[in-house]
């Protein structure tokens, strides 16, 4: 046997402290159904299945009925091993997920720094993530998508980054049946393809396999068209009785999001060309996100942690190296 060269040993021990992780958020995130005194386990197990049930019969409104990845895959494994509740499975494939987050966090990371930065960046994008999973009390099918929507947008960049055409195309097709948001990396997507003298023909696929799923769900699904409704929850003083809770989630978005964006922005123009294009999409997506989403629920920020973590840990990574440690 060939014995492992330091860097590849370190990596290993990386990947089992990432493993360690994931299985920690997984607990953490699953805790209240161990707690039945506090916390009445089976009406979360239920909340749990009406919401699995909803999206596999149709019963849900749009969007939520056409994010059918999740609990299609939970039923297929069920159906072979019917021994195990959904609600297990669906525990399963969200340690998977997390797992896989934090290792192509890591890899995407060390394509423009250091080990010791890029560890630094999947520890603050675990931090991150288990504030936003911890806001829902309980597992749900929800937070699985949510966290398989961060997996699809990171192997998504570092795929672009690689020039690996057939594996991007792979993952937002299948991601775009978990959830719509790869639609929001498409100008990333083209741009960076566009400026690295890539075949243009790539644009075309590209498109094609984000647009083709978003309007084959909404052919075969009959759900509700996008809702403004949360405007007046999300901007303060629009409705005089929803102004006090408006300005709430706005202070939590402000604590949340206010310091990843003042490092981001420090030496913009400086970051890599993939990391700065990524990041230049966060404006954007937090005013989409004000129109037609509901600012208060942090799990819904979670796409935002793909665009602006690499772009602080690369500026904290040229900080630490040209500053003189006292």
């Amino acid at each position: 046997m060939v014995p492992l060269d330091k860097k590849k040993r370190l990596d290993l021990y990386l990947y089992a402290l990432f493993l360690s992780l994931a299985v920690l958020l997984c607990i953490a995130d699953r805790a209240p159904m161990h707690l039945d005194k506090k916390m009445n386990a089976q009406l979360l197990e239920q909340g749990y299945n009406d919401y699995y049930d909803g999206v596999f019969y149709g019963k849900l409104g749009g969007p939520y009925v056409y994010r059918i990845l999740v609990p299609y895959t939970v039923r297929a494994v069920h159906n072979f091993v019917p021994g195990v509740k959904p609600m297990h499975i669906d525990l399963f494939f969200q340690f998977l997920f997390l797992f896989g987050c934090q290792l192509v966090m890591y890899h995407y990371l060390r394509l423009f720094v250091s080990r010791m930065m890029a560890l630094g960046g999947v520890l603050l994008f675990v931090v991150l993530m288990g504030y936003m999973l911890g806001q829902m009390v309980g597992l749900t099918s929800i937070e699985t998508s949510d966290t398989l929507n961060v997996l699809v947008l990171l192997l998504a960049l570092y795929f672009l980054y690689k020039n690996k055409l057939l594996k991007l195309l792979i993952v937002l097709f299948i991601g775009m049946f978990n959830r719509e948001t790869p639609m929001v990396l498409l100008p990333v997507l083209l741009y960076y393809e566009w400026t690295h003298g890539r075949p243009k023909i790539n644009l075309l696929w590209i498109t094609l396999v984000v647009f083709i799923p978003y309007v084959a769900l909404r052919f075969w699904w009959d759900g509700n068209a996008v809702s403004f409704e949360g405007i007046t929850s999300n901007i303060p003083f629009l409705d005089g009785a929803k102004t006090v809770d408006a300005l709430k989630a706005n202070v939590y978005v402000f604590v949340l999001l206010a310091p990843l964006l003042l490092i981001a922005a420090f030496r913009f123009r400086e970051l890599p060309t993939l990391v700065r294009f990524a990041a230049a999409l966060t404006i954007p997506f937090i005013v989409l996100h004000y129109i037609v989403g509901t600012v208060i629920e942090a799990r819904l920020w979670m796409p935002l942690l793909v665009l602006l973590v690499p772009a602080v840990t690369c500026n904290l990574h040229w900080l630490f190296r040209n500053t003189d440690s006292k």
